[in-house]
């Protein structure tokens, strides 16, 4: 099994989602950031059937059939590593898939090689809630510690990253997700939720963020 337990992604909002297998099917299902998957608000985005290529340092190359909201049949292949038992790595959008297996086969190369790939992580309920533990954003200053940082270099190496790997993010928000967890979890800051609470702050703190980023 690649996904032992439930694995979630967080997003920049109030929602993440839900990557749980059982067998040859993941289910992605949309949650809310109390780990509520069965409220009104919850959906089930996809079905997967999954079938594995070959498989290398827990680093999974599949051929899967995604089966969407709307029932409808995709067929692709996705790229999957697990980190440890907290953290899997998905090589593309997770409700997306690489069309060709020649395209597929060389980011699978690259994540055995821990190559510079660009990959969006999924993590455990359980490390979620030691990183619940940390504090949560509420100052601007500390709003500006994760602005300066996702426009670090290292930051910008991701995104480069990112751009090349072909993986589809029409508007960006797997990508935001991904930057703003890791960036919370860098500067000791609870990533659960964060999103909202920094649109909070910078809300209510219009003048002076204007004014600063000048």
């Amino acid at each position: 099994m690649i996904y032992e337990q439930p694995y979630y992604f967080l997003t920049t909002d109030v929602e993440m989602y839900m990557a749980n297998q059982n067998q040859d099917t993941i289910n992605v299902t949309s949650c809310n950031i109390n780990f509520d998957c069965n409220n009104a608000m919850a959906s089930d985005i996809l079905k997967s059937k999954i079938e594995l290529i070959k498989k290398s340092n827990e680093t999974y190359l599949l051929k899967v059939v995604n089966i969407d909201f709307n029932k409808n049949n995709h067929q692709g292949y996705w790229i999957v590593k697990r980190i440890d038992k907290n953290k899997v790595i998905q090589y593309n959008l997770i409700t997306q898939l690489i069309n060709d297996l020649e395209s597929a086969d060389k980011i699978y190369s690259s994540a055995i090689a821990d190559k510079d790939v660009f990959g969006y992580t999924f993590y455990s309920k359980n490390y979620l809630n030691e990183l619940q533990h940390l504090p949560n954003i509420s100052t601007i200053e500390q709003v500006h510690k994760i602005l300066e940082l996702t426009q670090s270099e290292k930051f910008k190496k991701i995104a480069i990253s990112q751009a090349k790997s072909g993986t589809t993010d029409i508007y960006g928000a797997g990508f935001a997700g991904e930057v703003l967890t890791s960036s919370c979890i860098e500067l000791g800051f609870n990533p659960v939720g964060a999103g909202r609470k920094i649109d909070s702050i910078v809300r209510f703190n219009k003048a002076y963020f204007n004014q600063s980023i000048r």
